[in-house]
């Protein structure tokens, strides 16, 4: 996978090192030049001094090649044309943060695949926090539909030592990864779960409650 992400300072940065260390190719645009220095040094990514609303700096950087471009400066007036420049160039899945979410009717109309207000997102994963606070870590996609979170399976869990392929689990739901004495094992159908692992879990609204149960032995 070939990504292209527009800002190097915050989101950018972590977003950079996560995508880098499962594997993926990354570049970075960044206008600051001190900052491409920096992040030269810091991450594995190459690192392209331009903005990211420059159709030339763009070309540069592969665009005609990315598979998606993500594009996460505080700006929403360049976020927006790096975004629109990416889809013209035939960029199939294109992400952007929206700092204002007066502004994010505006960058769905223009064909950004998914746009994201922090804000918003904060509040959100607040609020379950304080709904649901055995379930952490939520991440919200498909406009709501689905989310990614992670469950820690109890001493009194029933599934502890069994496969994951002996585990019913719903239909419209994926255990994506499990993570042991901070190891992270990608999970496959003879994975054994142990007391203690956090269960990083893609599911449904509509099945997430049975997916808890079965991890937490509730069920």
């Amino acid at each position: 996978m070939y990504v292209i992400v527009v800002g190097g300072e915050g989101i950018g940065e972590h977003l950079t090192k996560l995508l880098v260390h499962d594997g993926v190719n990354v570049v970075i645009l960044e206008r600051d030049k001190a900052l491409c220095d920096k992040l030269a040094k810091t991450t594995d990514a190459l690192v392209v001094n331009g903005d990211g609303d420059d159709a030339d700096i763009l070309r540069e950087a592969g665009v005609d090649r990315a598979d998606v471009l993500v594009s996460v400066t505080r700006d929403d007036s360049l976020n927006l044309m790096s975004s629109m420049l990416a889809k013209d160039r035939g960029v199939k899945s294109i992400v952007s943060v929206v700092n204002d979410p007066k502004h994010i009717s505006i960058f769905e109309k223009a064909g950004v695949t998914t746009a994201i207000s922090p804000d918003i997102a904060t509040a959100r994963y607040l609020a379950d926090v304080v709904k649901r606070p055995d379930i952490s870590t939520l991440y919200f996609l498909g406009g709501g539909r689905a989310e990614m979170f992670e469950v820690v399976v109890p001493p009194e869990s029933k599934i502890a030592g069994m496969k994951l392929k002996e585990i019913e689990f719903p239909e419209e739901s994926l255990i994506v990864a499990i993570y042991r004495d901070e190891e992270l094992i990608i999970p496959k159908a003879d994975t054994l779960l142990k007391l203690g692992d956090k269960v990083t879990v893609f599911a449904s609204l509509e099945v997430q409650k049975q997916v808890k149960a079965k991890l937490t032995g509730t069920e």
